[in-house]
């Protein structure tokens, strides 16, 4: 037996985000290496693998946005909308035409979707929201088509930036600001891979990866991106089946 193999001891949920090659992870976790982790650290991850999930629905979902778990669980409703989304992406990669390379790129973001759900999901605990009720058509997608497909990731990372963004300064825990700032860091680098995906780079524009609807003439985040927690449910309401109350909502 070889000398070598990893073994990875997950003893909170920060830790998932710490790993230096999510790659490594997974395949420690599925091939020769050994993963440790808390029964709740990635409950329910094998299910959702395959679009189901191992929780009930619901119809509605009250977020109270008060304090830190309000906050951290309108990400984690968000994070829960991008997981279900990847997961049917990968589902029609091969139909829509997607190529080894790019198909390998989603599945990243697939499983990064799946880490930032679970640790929020396991940072959360008891107080989490229950797993919501996805649309599984995500609105207007063509799962047949690479640009329709690409079209609506770009809109869920554009989205999940803005969002991140402009809640975090409601954070009074410096741990969590923390977990939010390693998350929104990694959801920035797929609007831009997904931007790269969409641009057309033969036609020497290759601009889109920051063009100027995200990233302002001072070179910062985020002209004409939705600012409050209502914009940015709004804009995830297509995709939703759950409707999603909110109150306490900050100014």
């Amino acid at each position: 037996m070889p000398q070598d193999r990893q073994t990875l001891v997950i003893e909170h949920a920060e830790q998932l985000l710490g790993v230096t090659s999510r790659r490594d992870f997974f395949r420690a976790m599925t091939l020769g290496g050994t993963a440790i982790l808390l029964p709740s650290v990635f409950a329910g991850c094998s299910d959702e693998d395959n679009g189901t999930s191992s929780e009930p629905g619901v119809k509605v979902a009250t977020l109270d946005l008060a304090g830190d778990v309000g906050i951290l669980n309108y990400a984690y409703a968000l994070e829960q909308l991008e997981a279900a989304f990847y997961v049917r992406v990968i589902q029609e990669s091969g139909v829509a035409g997607f190529n080894a390379v790019e198909r390998r790129l989603l599945q990243d973001i697939r499983n990064h979707e799946f880490i930032h759900r679970e640790a929020l999901r396991a940072l959360l605990g008891d107080s989490r929201l229950p797993t919501l009720r996805v649309d599984r058509g995500f609105g207007d997608t063509d799962f047949r088509s690479r640009t329709s497909i690409l079209e609506t990731a770009q809109a869920f990372e554009d989205l999940g930036v803005s969002a991140y963004n402009n809640s975090a300064r409601y954070l009074t825990n410096a741990a969590n600001l923390r977990l939010v700032g390693k998350i929104v860091s990694v959801e920035a680098r797929h609007s831009a891979i997904v931007r790269d995906l969409l641009d057309d780079i033969s036609a020497n524009t290759g601009r889109l990866f920051a063009g100027d609807d995200i990233v302002d003439e001072n070179g910062l985040d985020s002209k004409g991106q939705p600012a409050t927690v209502g914009d940015v449910l709004a804009s995830a309401r297509p995709y939703i089946e759950t409707t999603i109350t909110t109150i306490n909502q900050p100014v």
